[in-house]
């Protein structure tokens, strides 16, 4: 699973925990609920709209990051120095 799907499902369950669906999000950050829904199918998000997004979920992105991280399959691709 790439990390713009392993960020946008920690993104999905986080709305799902809290109850709050693509519409409550979507007046939270000013867009349809259509723009939402696109936006998480197509895992298109600038870094402002995730800032917003998170914001919204009461996140900051490095703990999505970090939760994202921690769902993430072992043998993953890693940079090394090399």
């Amino acid at each position: 699973m790439s990390e713009c799907a392993q960020i946008v499902a920690v993104l999905k369950r986080s709305l799902k925990a809290r109850g709050t669906t693509y519409r409550d999000l979507a007046r939270s950050v000013g867009l349809s609920e259509a723009s939402i829904k696109r936006i998480f199918a197509e895992e298109t998000f600038s870094l402002t709209r995730l800032e917003q997004i998170c914001t919204a979920l009461g996140l900051s992105i490095a703990e999505v990051a970090r939760m994202a991280a921690q769902h993430a399959t072992p043998g993953g691709q890693q940079l090394t120095i090399e």
